[in-house]
């Protein structure tokens, strides 16, 4: 398995201005869709009463596995995600690699807000450029839609774009029993399209990614995650 399917590019080295009126980001081009709702990995549950987000606490670590889309583990490499500086809902995290033979990549330093919204990863920044709603505030159905300013940086320059995240909240769930450590565990469906942008000399175009993240209510952290390429999911939490 290579490592792009286990990976996900988190990209916000901080806020800048808003736009001026009547500005608006140019949506990609292209976006690469999900197939299909995930439901093997859960059971219905009532959201209830709106929660407030809860971090994961500093120094856990998350290992995810490789599945089918029934649910079902396949051997290979693992991704492995230590939680580093926690700072309100704004967690910095390094992300490696391991292979069965216990070799690992080095960490790459991510950070994220809200458990949702991506803030940085390596040779990538994204700026939030407007005032939006908390994505864990929202309702079940509805979405919200995120001006941005992408920077995909590399040995040959910078590509700065303008461009936009879109979050839907799906709804609540639990994750159905014969999944390990995770059977049981109370989560929020989400349903995000995350822009990519590349470095010079690549081609200009931009393009997106529709993925599905369960986020668990207990440990604030993606426990399953879904994208055109792979489906994985958490099996060990420490």
């Amino acid at each position: 398995m290579k490592r792009a399917v286990l990976t996900v590019a988190l990209t916000c080295a901080g806020c800048v201005d808003a736009p001026s009126p009547g500005k608006t980001n140019p949506e990609p081009a292209a976006v690469t869709r999900l197939s299909g709702d995930g439901a093997v990995f859960y059971t219905p549950r009532d959201c209830g009463k709106a929660q407030a987000y809860v971090p994961p606490e500093a120094g856990r670590k998350f290992t995810y596995a490789l599945a089918n889309d029934k649910g079902e583990i396949q051997p290979g490499v693992t991704r492995e995600e230590a939680i580093g500086v926690v700072r309100g809902d704004v967690v910095e995290y390094g992300e490696r690699i391991v292979t069965p033979d216990g070799q690992a990549t080095p960490p790459e330093v991510r950070r994220i807000r809200a458990g949702v919204l991506p803030l940085s990863g390596p040779a990538m920044s994204i700026a939030y450029t407007a005032d939006r709603r908390d994505p864990t505030t929202l309702s079940v159905g509805e979405t919200e839609t995120y001006p941005i300013l992408y920077t995909a940086s590399g040995q040959f320059g910078e590509r700065a774009q303008d461009t936009t995240i879109t979050v839907t909240f799906v709804n609540c769930r639990t994750i159905a029993n014969g999944y390990g450590v995770i059977s049981g565990e109370p989560v929020r469906v989400y349903r995000l399209v995350l822009p990519a942008v590349q470095a010079p000399p690549a081609v200009d175009e931009l393009t997106a990614t529709e993925f599905e993240w369960a986020v668990s209510e207990r440990t604030g952290w993606r426990l399953v995650e879904r994208s055109p390429a792979a489906v994985t999911f958490v099996t060990d939490m420490q």
